[in-house]
């Protein structure tokens, strides 16, 4: 019922979240796992996982971040430019704060068709000596990539809580008489933002991939990234006509002009999130420690009430293509045949080459008449180093049958009797409980937490 966020929803959005992160610290999970071995042998065990959710284990919170490193990684690897885009929201077009958060993922989703519609019918602004997209051109002209580029989302908050998102673009199509990375015509983009009820205010900014950052002057912070391409793409153009079109994105600030040229996109979206991820983990860390002026600069972003505002809207701090996502997706295969094999045979490598040169060199110090024992002698002594027996460390096939019966979140003094206790590890087993156990008893859920986020 509200359209912008003030002191009194500040404080109250704060309160609200602090109060349960504060509240299902006191929770445990409480399980029943029923257990088959294999000889038939039958066990139960009453088990309980403390009340984890991505806002307050530490675990969950170091492997997002992660994994946004691992998404900028995969675009290093599989992209040779990009653009950064920014996607505002105008409180008047919506009915609600509340639509308006709700609303921008879905419309950029409908952006994403948009750019991966076809019209064949219509000219490519890319292409030399077809005009630029005017409304009164729409029916004619189009600069939309014509794909769906892959890309990394943020979503951030203004200070008044207005929702609005960083994206960076992988691997656009480039314009043809410079080769400028070109997402969209910026009227385009913006008429078709407007379409979707957001706002007309957008911004892009072309960027290009460079491996060789630490040669550059002045110095980067970083070896390789995305960067500006006005400044450090492959063109002819002055310092005016550079300095005419970086002051014309004034919605995507990299730093303030003495230290904009040392920034990259990936380093942008990054500080914002560490700083995010870093008020979660601590109130008065990051994952980088910033500097004092960065401190400043960034302070307003790890602000309690904008994370109160992702868990009260449920909303995901950051997010990335499906193919990124694949991309960047650990290896689940560890119980493939074939790959145990192939480990257990990297090892016998890793052994035997290990061990080469001590063996030769011990052997190498004795008389030898004819180096060809020598060499025989060598490879005796490596097959004897293999004869133990190299086995996978992977895991064989499961030895027991497990069926897990999930009873319910519990506050710590309504738990039942005996399943408390010491909890050294995530789940742990707390009694044995027979089979005719009694009932659980009845506890009054009504000021439980929500449970959704453990299962999602």
């Amino acid at each position: 019922m509200v359209d912008s966020v003030d002191d009194r929803l500040r404080d109250l959005l704060e309160d609200g979240f602090t109060s349960y992160l504060n509240r299902i610290e006191d929770y445990r999970l409480l399980f029943d796992v029923y257990m088959v071995d294999d000889r038939g042998a039958e066990s139960t065990r009453r088990m309980t996982k403390r009340y984890k959710t991505r806002f307050n284990d530490q675990g969950r919170i170091s492997k997002q971040f992660a994994r946004f490193n691992d998404a900028l990684e995969y675009g290093y690897q599989h992209a040779e430019n990009a653009v950064l885009c920014t996607l505002t929201t105008d409180p008047k077009r919506q009915d609600s704060l509340l639509d308006g958060i709700d609303s921008i993922n879905e419309n950029f989703n409908r952006l994403l068709s948009y750019f991966d519609s076809d019209p064949s019918t219509k000219g490519d602004t890319r292409n030399e000596g077809t005009v630029g997209w005017r409304p009164e051109l729409d029916d004619e002209v189009t600069g939309r990539p014509r794909k769906r580029p892959e890309y990394i989302k943020a979503l951030e908050f203004t200070e008044k809580g207005y929702p609005h998102l960083h994206v960076l673009f992988f691997d656009v199509p480039t314009r043809d008489k410079d080769g400028m990375p070109w997402l969209c015509d910026k009227g385009e983009l913006k008429a078709k933002w407007m379409d979707y009820g957001q706002a007309e205010i957008v911004d892009t900014y072309p960027l290009v991939y460079r491996d060789d950052l630490a040669d550059l002057e002045p110095e980067f912070q970083s070896d390789e990234g995305f960067v500006d391409w006005y400044r450090f793409g492959d063109h002819d153009h002055g310092e005016a006509w550079i300095r005419e079109r970086t002051q014309a994105h004034d919605l995507i600030e990299f730093g303030d002009d003495a230290d904009a040229m040392e920034a990259t996109a990936g380093g942008y979206l990054g500080k914002y999130l560490s700083v995010t991820f870093g008020s979660l983990l601590d109130a008065t860390e990051s994952f980088e420690e910033p500097d004092d002026a960065e401190r400043e600069t960034y302070a307003d972003k790890a602000a309690t009430w904008k994370l109160a505002l992702y868990w009260a809207t449920n909303r995901r701090f950051w997010s990335c293509s499906k193919a990124i996502t694949e991309g960047i997706k650990p290896n689940e295969h560890t119980r493939d045949p074939d790959v145990r094999e192939a480990v257990r045979w990297c090892s016998l490598d890793s052994v035997k080459n290990a061990s080469e040169t001590p063996i030769r060199d011990e052997l190498g110090r004795r008389r030898w008449d004819d180096l060809d024992d020598l060499e025989a002698a060598i490879e005796r002594a490596i097959t004897e180093v293999e004869r133990p027996g190299v086995r996978s460390t992977l895991p064989e096939e499961t030895s027991y049958r497990c069926l897990i019966d999930y009873l319910g979140a519990y506050a710590v003094w309504d738990m039942p009797s005996g399943s408390l206790g010491p909890q050294p590890r995530d789940l742990e087993a707390v009694e044995d409980v027979a089979q005719d156990d009694d009932e659980l008893p009845m506890i009054d859920r009504e000021n439980d937490p929500p449970i959704i986020d453990v299962w999602t």
